[in-house]
This record gives structure tokens, sequence and C-alpha cells, in this order.
């Protein structure tokens, strides 16, 4: 198998031109988990490109990160490749879906999910999304029914709070108080206990 990759650069992301055949669309949530991630790890993967005969880079994959370092007026990685115009378009047309095909080991994402921590809201969303929607926990550790169907559903449990400076403190000794109370030992059992036994007083 050949190498095709003729070297790394790092070139400011409003040289590197877009494909025309790009057949990927970017909805609105997707952007922002992408500037979420990179704000909170930055640049770890590289866009892909081929060069032009006049040296111009045209993508062939990374438009959406390569877009939002263009937002900010920064520079991106680049992998160039030495491919014509056919083997980018079949590149083009088969990252994607070849990356997609991959199956999934519920019990190492589970362990992998419990793991990560985001302060970003749509980057938090998504990995809640990564089994499916997640089931209804009751707070007695079953579950309850659903009508959809329950093989989509994954068991994560999230909370996302949204604290400034002047409440956070506070927040975290009434946390760490309740925790004392409820014989819980996280954050997240923590507060679903406390709204359990507030809605439940009415």
């Amino acid at each position: 198998m050949r190498n095709r990759i003729k070297g790394l650069r790092v070139v400011p992301a409003n040289t590197l031109l877009p494909n025309p055949k790009n057949w990927r669309t970017h909805p609105d949530r997707q952007r922002k988990a992408m500037h979420g991630i990179l704000e909170e790890v930055g640049y770890a993967a590289a866009a892909i490109a081929r060069e032009l005969p006049d040296g111009r880079l045209m993508l062939i994959d990374g438009h959406l990160r390569t877009e939002t370092a263009d937002e900010a007026g920064q520079d991106v990685p680049v992998l160039v490749l030495d491919v014509t115009e056919e083997e980018a378009d079949k590149l083009l047309l088969t990252l994607d879906p070849i990356a997609e095909m991959a199956e999934t080991d519920n019990a190492v994402l589970m362990e992998l999910l419990e793991s990560v921590e985001t302060d970003n809201a749509e980057v938090s969303e998504m990995l809640a999304n990564l089994l499916g929607k997640p089931r209804e926990v009751d707070y007695e550790g079953g579950e309850y029914e659903s009508n959809e169907d329950s093989a989509s559903f994954s068991g994560v449990r999230m909370v996302q709070l949204f604290l400034d400076e002047s409440n956070i403190s506070e927040f975290q000794n009434a946390i760490h108080s309740l925790e004392h109370k409820y014989g819980t030992s996280n954050t997240t059992d923590t507060t679903l206990e406390a709204l359990r036994r507030a809605s439940s007083q009415g």
C-alpha cells in the first residue's frame, strides 16, 4: 500500500480552498461542538488536502475544522496528499462513511464516558447521545418503561449546571452537605436526589 502523504504543513486557514464537491453539511450544533472541543483541547487532528498545480491546497477532509479556525483567524495543520483529482474525489466520498461503519463496544464506551468531563454544553450533549437517547432512570435504581425501542437507549445520566463565581462556592458547600445527608458520592447523584425530594414535596 502506497503512502500518499507528502507532508504535514501548518497554514493559515483562509488559504485552504473548500472543495466544491464536498457533500457534507454542518448544522449549527455540530459547529458549536467543534468549537467547544477545539477550545477545550486544541487542534489534535489535521485537515486533509491535495496540492493543485498552482501550489494552492484544496481540502478533501476537515472543512468544518478549517472554517472554525478561519473564524478565529488561526492556522490549521494539514496533511498534504499526492493524489489526483479522481483519487481525491474517492477519498472525499469514502472517508466519513468508512468511519461510520465502525461498531460500538458499549461497555468500553460507557467507561470512557464516565471518565471524561466537559464544560461545553454542545460537547456534553454530543457525548450523552453517543449511546442513543438517555434512559429514564427512576431514583430507586430501576427504569421506567418507554414507548420507544429501549435497545436504542443508554443508561447515561448527565446533569449540566451553569454557575458563576458568585455562587459556585455556595453550591459546592451545599453539595458536600447533601452528599453526607443522602449517602451519595457525586454531584450528579446528589443533584438528582435533591430534585426528586423537592418534586415529591410538591
